[in-house]
């Protein structure tokens, strides 16, 4: 039975450091997306050994309550997006006097339309806050999962990933996401499982 629980511990732990690399190689043109989903996913299986394991249940809960605010704000996003795109051709391909129902107001003398403008400041502070709010429940996760392991890398790819997420709003933001995930790669290579009893 501890042979079992060693071997399922170690498949969690590789789980979380490929899944950690994926997330990396978001940044890969063409597939990066299908590789940051599929990594999320299997960082999110090992979280669930890892919460057993240490009888933690906020490791997990933490980090599926993260993944599940950003898909409502990816969801949002969308919604408003194809807003966008309707209210954009309403406004500049619809002829008077079969306008959009919103007045045509533009930004001179660029000749911006307003309503959607408004749309995309609206879908950027959706995101945003959505992923801050996730990054925020995600720390606490790898905080949990630091204390629970003793292994201290966790706890400091956390806090790279807080503040990563708190600087998205510019360009540095996403680099030290990145390197926030390579730190969760070290800590889910280095970390140890209990000490079996004698």
């Amino acid at each position: 039975m501890i042979r079992v629980k060693s071997m399922e511990f170690e498949t969690a732990k590789a789980m979380g450091a490929v899944g950690s690399i994926l997330v990396v190689l978001t940044i890969a043109p063409y597939a990066g997306a299908i590789l940051g989903l599929i990594g999320l996913i299997l960082i999110l299986v090992a979280l669930n050994f890892f919460s057993d394991y240490y009888n933690r249940k906020e490791i997990f809960r933490n980090a599926l309550i993260a993944l599940i605010i950003v898909m409502v704000g990816m969801i949002a996003a969308i919604i408003l997006g194809f807003a966008l795109l309707v209210a954009t051709v309403a406004t500049f391909a619809t002829p008077p006097p079969f306008g959009p129902p919103y007045p045509r107001i533009f930004i001179p003398p660029l000749g911006i339309p307003v309503f959607p403008l408004m749309l995309i400041a609206i879908s950027i502070i959706i995101v945003f806050t959505a992923y801050l709010i996730s990054a925020i429940f995600f720390r606490k996760s790898l905080i949990a999962l630091s204390e629970a392991s003793g292994e201290k890398m966790f706890s400091t790819a956390a806090l790279l990933y807080l503040i990563g997420a708190i600087l998205t709003i510019i360009i540095v933001g996403f680099i030290i996401v990145l390197v926030a995930f390579i730190l969760l790669t070290v800590a889910f290579f280095a970390v140890k499982p209990k000490p079996t009893p004698t």
